[in-house]
């Protein structure tokens, strides 16, 4: 009994999760000789016949025995009735003994069986030439470790992934989870996204995809084709895809379309196995398979993945069963090979060995789990997990429970504690002191968010508009551009930071990763030219994104990588395609960030209650510090006072009116954005569009879900509003008076359709506005303490057209602005401006990634643009 180990799910996730891709493919080869042992070998002849128990209350119990020459097991797995509380989801145990009969495992058969399926299924994926395009359906386990195997395998290959799901959500999380690990682990510059099958163009963007992909996963346990036939086998087809399906295990369950099976064998050749249906057990997937079963196709057009591994060994690289390996149409079905449970469990049991006591444990009926510092008991786990940013966790210290919590917070915190002491004692304010924000746009709610997150629970925020986001925002849009290169390599690795939390689960179902094509016409100026090219070298200097960038020298390129163009004349067009960027719903965005702020404990006070006219100060009382004063709070228009000990100013171009210092280092500035409302069919005909920019011109999105509104904006200097009394730009006084777009910009707009989409250059354009925003000379962020406020007042601004993909980061930068050490600003870039910077009309003209000057509001205002609200 010593040589027992006994493994739990945690344990053999750990093991496989860690393997290197060397480790990979030797698994890979442990389960492909197992194949070739039961297929062409004498080991199928002594395997037991597995069964199936359906009980009366809907349980469902399979018993899979297996033997070899060097154990002997069994597996038991059960899907548990509907009525279930612990949910529908397979679960069971592994049981081995060596050769002798002595117990030598028991393991969670959960991720073993998860993983030796997906691992088998991706023996012939691994045959295959091509892999650019992947399609899923499924979102539970199965479908996560088909694409974690792909990545880590062919991740460099990959362009696109597509996750399919009869619950979006599941999807969606799928997507999160995904995209996390492949940051961390494999780098891939695959795009990943999930399709909502409630869509009403669910089954056109369904057979877009399939009648393009390279692989189709299909792990679902249907009792119903998930697609039709028809969506594969289409007229003029480039390449075939390898399609697995591995969740349907049972006569009547199926997850293909038995035309597609009968399409597939009327390829088969006199004398040859190309066009046959792939299959781990022949007689098996013709008891049990409802594919089998529905399309009635024989043992003849069936060959065994054991048998063809054999065939690839022993004849190499050639002819037609090679090449329909490499290139053919190939269906595998899987309903599972008993013995390769037993290859898998002693590999793993062989791994776990090696690895020593910590990561199994010797003993029978105790839990591996025992044998390490416990995992943090839940009441500890914060909202900050939603940015992958824990908290301090001395903060909770008084909320450890039993010797267990303290058992792990003395191994986790032992380094972290001076440091956080250090911390708070340097803070401005205590977390329990009064914060007020003003504003509530992309920067005050992210502030509001990390400080909330970071345990400071007295905030309260302030803004005009009546609702969130706020009418006022700059961030309330259909959409913002997230780009990362610059030709500052301070902001495209800033950018690259943000872009990774867009990916975690809060910000996640409100990012598109739809690449971003950034062009020039032939008519552009060399300001514009040579923006590009320095963007483009920014993005190829950094290691993440420098793979994901494709060359666009021609029009036949930029069709390539946006086909929706394919009418465009594209006149003298070239630049790049970046797959690493895209674009992020920035409302919707908003609105969720701000939930969780509500849930939080934030508090909001908006409309007239939230229009904030002044800072309130007490003037010091010391003589050293005659010239300072300590803000006590705000009032607000309806002459209302609240009392903080620290206000944070975020009101983006309004800044200035609450904070007359500013001077001129922060102005208002705007660009215009305008729509076009598109049917249905011509929306979903534009779906999957990347940002396109041309920089000489303008750019535009995909349309928006839900509404089909195609946005545009034009390129150009922007447009400010100054007071000749004080040379500062103010947002006017009305959102009404904003509600137009200038002549010369809808010049712009129509060309850039006429270039890229001529079938809409002539439709109206409606929805247009200028949209202001807060702008500084060079483009850099304000983030500092404003003088002689005894550091009482934060002003957060300067977002300069280039501010929202910071959102999910922003709060962060106040957060650690709060707890220097020191109480200074550690970025000198981002630290208080002259006040008394030039007044000159061309504002930003310095900025590289801007063609054009600015105009002022008055020379391009309507006659009559003073609408009312």
């Amino acid at each position: 009994m010593g040589n027992l180990l006994v493994l739990g799910d945690s344990e053999i996730h750990n093991i496989i999760t860690n393997l290197s891709k060397a480790e990979i493919y030797t698994f890979r080869d442990v389960l492909a000789r197992c194949l070739r042992d039961y297929s062409v070998g004498a080991e199928r002849e002594y395997q037991p016949a597995p069964g199936v128990i359906n009980r009366p209350e809907g349980q469902r119990c399979l018993f899979r025995p297996f033997t070899s020459s060097e154990g002997i097991g069994t597996k038991i797995i059960v899907q548990p009735p509907p009525t279930s509380k612990a949910g529908t989801a397979l679960r069971g145990m592994v049981a081995m003994c060596d050769s002798d009969g002595v117990p030598s495992g028991i393991l969670n058969a959960e991720e073993i069986t998860t993983y030796r399926t997906s691992l088998i299924a991706l023996i012939p994926y691994l045959w295959r030439r091509h892999t650019a395009k992947i399609v899923v359906f499924g979102a539970g386990k199965q479908a996560l470790w088909h694409l974690r195997l792909a990545l880590a395998l062919r991740g460099d290959e990959i362009e696109s992934i597509v996750v399919i799901n009869r619950t979006a959500s599941r999807a969606e999380e799928l997507v999160v989870k995904l995209r996390g690990e492949n940051d961390a682990k494999w780098k891939s510059a695959a795009t990943m996204q999930h399709i909502d099958p409630s869509r009403p163009d669910f089954q056109e963007y369904l057979k877009s995809h399939l009648s393009a992909a390279d692989a189709v996963f299909c792990t679902v346990a249907s009792r119903e084709p998930l697609f039709p036939a028809s969506y594969i086998i289409t007229e003029g087809r480039e390449r075939q895809p390898y399609i697995s399906a591995i969740g349907s295990w049972q006569p009547d369950m199926i997850e293909l379309d038995p035309e597609l099976l009968h399409q597939t064998v009327k390829r088969i050749s006199p004398g040859s196995k190309a066009g046959s249906l792939l299959v781990d057990d022949r007689k098996y997937v013709l008891e049990h398979s409802g594919e089998a079963a529905q399309s009635k196709i024989g043992a003849e057009y069936l060959v065994e993945i054991g048998e063809m591994e054999k065939l690839e060994h022993d004849e190499g690289d050639n002819g037609p069963l090679h090449d329909w390996m490499k290139d053919g149409l190939l269906i595998y079905k899987s309903v599972g090979v008993g013995m390769t449970d037993l290859a898998a469990s002693n590999a793993i049991l062989d791994i776990a060995r090696e690895r020593g006591p910590s990561k199994a444990s010797p003993i029978i009926g105790t839990s591996p789990e025992d044998n390490r510092p416990p995992t943090p008991p839940s009441y500890l786990t914060t909202p900050n997990d939603v940015l992958g940013r824990p908290d301090s966790l001395i903060v909770v210290w008084s909320r450890l429970k039993d010797e267990n919590d303290n058992h792990f917070m003395k191994h986790s915190l032992r380094s972290e504690i001076s440091g956080a002491h250090r911390n708070l004692a340097m803070s401005p304010v205590s977390k329990s002191d009064p914060i007020i924000i003003v504003g509530a746009g992309a920067f005050g709610l992210s502030t509001a968010l990390h400080l909330a997150q970071a345990g400071y629970h007295d905030i309260t925020v302030f803004d005009k508009g009546a609702g969130v986001p706020s009418d006022f925002s700059a961030a309330n849009d259909v959409n913002k551009i997230l780009r990362v290169e610059y030709d500052d390599d301070f902001y495209t690795n800033l950018s690259v930071e943000a872009l990774k939390a867009w990916k975690t689960p809060l910000f996640a179902p409100h990012y598109h990763q739809t690449g971003f094509l950034h062009c020039t016409s032939g008519e552009a100026p060399k300001k514009a030219i040579d923006t590009l090219n320095s963007f483009r070298a920014s993005a190829e200097r950094h290691p993440d994104v420098r793979k994901c960038v494709v060359p666009l020298d021609n029009r036949d390129d930029i069709v390539r990588a946006a086909w929706q163009f394919q009418d465009g004349p594209l006149p003298g067009w070239k630049g790049y395609f970046n797959r690493y960027d895209g674009y992020a719903h920035s409302t919707n965005a908003l609105k969720a960030v701000n939930e969780v702020c509500v849930a939080s404990g934030v508090r909001f006070y908006l409309g007239d209650a939230g229009n904030v006219v002044e800072i309130l100060y007490q003037a010091s009382t010391k003589q050293s510090d005659a010239q300072s004063r300590k803000a006590t709070g705000v009032k607000t228009r309806r002459n209302t006072t609240h009392n903080a000990a620290l206000i944070i100013v975020a009101a983006g171009a309004a800044a200035s009116s609450i904070l007359p210092s500013l001077g001129t280092q922060v102005v208002a500035k705007s660009w215009s954005v305008a729509h076009i409302q598109l049917t249905d069919s011509e929306a979903s005909a534009l779906r999957g569009l990347p940002v396109t920019y041309a920089r000489d011109l303008g750019f535009l999105f995909e349309p928006e879900h839900g509404t089909n509104l195609l946005k545009l904006c034009p390129m150009g200097g922007g447009f400010i509003n100054t007071d000749p009394k004080t040379g500062v730009s103010h947002p006017p006084d009305t959102l009404g008076e904003s509600q137009f777009m200038p002549a010369g910009d809808e010049r712009r707009l129509r060309k850039l359709l006429a270039h890229t989409l001529p079938s809409l250059a002539d439709r109206p354009f409606i929805n247009k506005a200028l949209c202001w925003f807060a702008d500084t000379a060079d483009s850099d962020y304000i983030v500092d303490y404003v003088p002689d406020t005894s550091n009482s007042v934060v002003l957060l601004s300067g977002d300069s057209g280039h501010g929202f993909k910071m959102f999910p980061i922003v709060g962060s930068w106040v957060k650690a602005l709060l707890e220097a050490e020191d109480g200074e600003q550690e970025i000198s870039r981002w630290r208080w401006k002259d006040p008394k910077m030039s007044r000159a009309g061309n504002w930003g003209e310095a900025v590289s990634w801007r063609v054009g000057s600015s105009e002022e509001f008055r020379d391009i205002r309507p006659a009559q643009s003073k609408a009312k609200l």
